[in-house]
C-alpha cells in the first residue's frame, strides 16, 4: 500500500460536498437509489486530478498505473466534468 500526503481540497467539493451528501442522503431515507448522475459527481476533473497528483498516478493499493489497467473512472459511469 502507497503511504499518501493529502493536498488541499479541489474547490468543486468543498463547494458543493455538504449539498451533495445531503441530496443522496435524503434519497436512501427516501428508499431510492442514487441516480448515476449522482454518483458520478465524483468523477469531475478537479476531484480526479487531486487523487491523481495525491497517488503519483498509481492504485494506492497494487500500485499499477491506474490508466493502464482502467479509464480511471471514479463512481459509476463515464462521464465527466461537472
Amino acid at each position: 500500500m502507497r503511504p499518501l500526503t493529502k493536498g488541499p481540497c479541489p474547490q468543486v467539493l468543498a463547494t458543493n460536498a455538504a449539498a451533495w451528501t445531503e441530496e443522496v442522503l435524503n434519497a436512501l431515507a427516501a428508499g431510492m437509489k442514487p441516480t448515476n448522475a449522482q454518483k458520478a459527481r465524483y468523477n469531475h476533473i478537479q476531484i480526479k486530478t487531486a487523487i491523481k497528483t495525491e497517488t503519483s498516478d498509481k492504485c494506492a493499493y497494487c500500485e499499477s498505473k491506474v490508466t493502464h489497467v482502467d479509464h480511471g473512472d471514479i463512481g459509476s459511469g463515464p462521464q465527466r466534468g461537472g
